[in-house]
């Protein structure tokens, strides 16, 4: 089902966003700098994937069958071990 994902990047630092193709690679479709927002149409299985610039996953994001709106925020990087 065709839907919207919104990504409001409130990080600190620059993001990447990719699609998650067919094949299980990453897709690029948009940078976002901080304050930025970015409204995708997509459909409700379509994976979503955040990465800091240099690449490092932040997240994995599902659409949902309405508009979904992410808030891509430091405290949801966990810390380095």
């Amino acid at each position: 089902m065709a839907t919207t994902i919104v990504f409001q990047n409130n990080r600190g630092e620059g993001v990447r966003i990719y699609w998650l193709n067919y094949q299980g690679r990453r897709e690029p479709f948009q940078g976002l700098s901080l304050g930025r927002q970015h409204a995708q149409e997509t459909y409700d299985s379509h994976p979503w994937i955040v990465t800091e610039e240099n690449g490092r996953c932040i997240g994995l994001y599902m659409p949902e069958a309405t508009r979904r709106q992410v808030e891509i925020r430091a405290a949801d990087i966990p810390a380095a071990r």
